[in-house]
């Protein structure tokens, strides 16, 4: 299954869908992918559509990405030994630290140059697992932009206050903070980053 935000809504292409839909295809020949991104980038409100595959989810995919430029970028979910989540705070908005991947260099460089460079811990860093990937969507100049994120767990044996922000890129904190005090940056967030702290093993969230 692939799930891709689009604003503040969101859509999956599978077999079945996570939740009731507000609108639910079924997947023939065409999809009219230009209305259904249309109304879920204007819609005033959340909606959640899906369509409905018969294991041919690469392929349609493929035809819902021929709408966008799409910029792979590479992050992580970074933990310490206390089992503290690494956030930043980003334009205002509570983040993971991520980056677009350079010209060249693999996925888990780049997602382990991009917590280097956003927080300042570049020793005792270390990867813990293969990565998760999110889906989302903005607009540029307009030009429709999909982002493919891949997120790579990752394990921090170092200081908890060696963290330093990286405020040229907008980033104006860098914390530590409890699983079970993750609820209290989710209304300041966004969804996939939502999404994906709940992915996380031994997490405990509602």
């Amino acid at each position: 299954m692939y799930k891709v935000y689009i604003q503040n809504s969101s859509l999956t292409i599978g077999e079945k869908p996570l939740k009731k839909p507000d609108w639910n295809l079924d997947y023939y020949n065409h999809i009219p992918f230009d209305l259904l991104i249309n109304q879920l980038e204007n819609s005033p409100v959340p909606l959640y559509y899906h369509i409905r595959t018969e294991g041919n989810d690469a392929e349609i995919w493929k035809e819902f990405t021929k709408h966008f430029e799409i910029i792979r970028a590479a992050g992580g979910v970074v933990r310490n030994e206390q089992g503290e989540f690494l956030i930043i705070r980003r334009h205002g908005k509570f983040d993971l630290p991520k980056g677009k991947v350079e010209e060249y260099e693999n996925l888990q460089d780049a997602a382990l140059r991009e917590v280097a460079e956003e927080c300042g811990l570049s020793q005792n860093l270390t990867v813990d697992g293969a990565p998760t990937i999110s889906y989302h969507t903005y607009i540029i100049d307009n030009q429709r932009i999909l982002k493919e994120t891949h997120w790579f767990p990752m394990i921090y044996s170092g200081s908890k206050y060696a963290s330093k922000p990286q405020t040229e890129e907008g980033i104006t904190e860098v914390f530590w903070l409890k699983p079970e005090m993750l609820n209290k940056i989710h209304s300041n967030t966004y969804p996939n980053i939502r999404d994906l702290l709940r992915l996380t093993p031994n997490t405990d969230e509602n």
